[in-house]
């Protein structure tokens, strides 16, 4: 998979393809989409490059067919309408010269920002090919997904930005800024930590002592 995990999502485009659905992710509530890891699969890739009994070799017989594959990510609101969208060529036989030609081989990340601040809930996934019949796409609609990386809304006191309040939060703030009082510490504090009158209760590490004194 991307970046060397051991994991990754196959997917079809079954309605491209002539029948059955779009590829779908439904994104967690109040998140935000930032990017995500696409490559072609290792069929789809052969039957571009060589064709088979159903679907062209790009390029033709000279090589000069100027074939295409592309992906593109539509960003769904929650009635399913698309509101934005982003594209990547999985194959793109289009430059004059043919030396130019290519067909995706690595894993690519695209940029979902477009996608970002418009009520987006759903990506959805559709390809689209220059070899294709009345039926549908004769390149095989098939692509790879990995790592989709969303904005998760930031809580007052989620230093690390994981989606949870807790000790990692302290833990973070003094690996990046030492023992600095700041706002986003402040807000630790209150969200988590113990109030300054148990630390003033109850001897306290030089740190935590900081904490409260911050605090009051």
């Amino acid at each position: 998979g991307d970046q060397g995990s051991t994991a990754y999502g196959v997917a079809v485009s079954g309605h491209d393809a002539g029948g059955g659905l779009i590829p779908q992710i439904v994104l967690p509530a109040d998140t935000q989409p930032v990017q995500i890891a696409i490559a072609n699969t290792t069929y789809a890739a052969l039957s571009m490059k060589q064709g088979d009994g159903f679907a062209k070799q790009f390029g033709g017989p000279t090589g000069n067919d100027p074939d295409w594959l592309r992906l593109t990510i539509e960003g769904l609101n929650v009635s399913g309408t698309a509101v934005a969208a982003t594209s990547l060529y999985l194959a793109d036989y289009r430059p004059p010269d043919s030396a130019d030609d290519t067909i995706l081989a690595d894993w690519t990340v695209v940029d979902l920002s477009p996608l970002s601040g418009l009520a987006v809930t759903t990506l959805a996934f559709r390809l689209e090919s220059s070899d294709r019949s009345s039926l549908g796409l004769n390149t095989p609609a098939y692509f790879a997904a990995d790592n989709l990386v969303l904005d998760l809304p930031t809580l007052p006191g989620d230093i690390d930005r994981n989606g949870q309040i807790d000790a990692q939060d302290l833990a973070h703030w003094q690996q990046t800024f030492g023992d600095a009082p700041g706002a986003d510490l402040i807000a630790w504090q209150r969200a988590w930590a113990p109030t300054p009158a148990t630390f003033s209760a109850v001897p306290q590490p030089p740190t935590m002592a900081m904490i409260a004194g911050v605090v009051l």
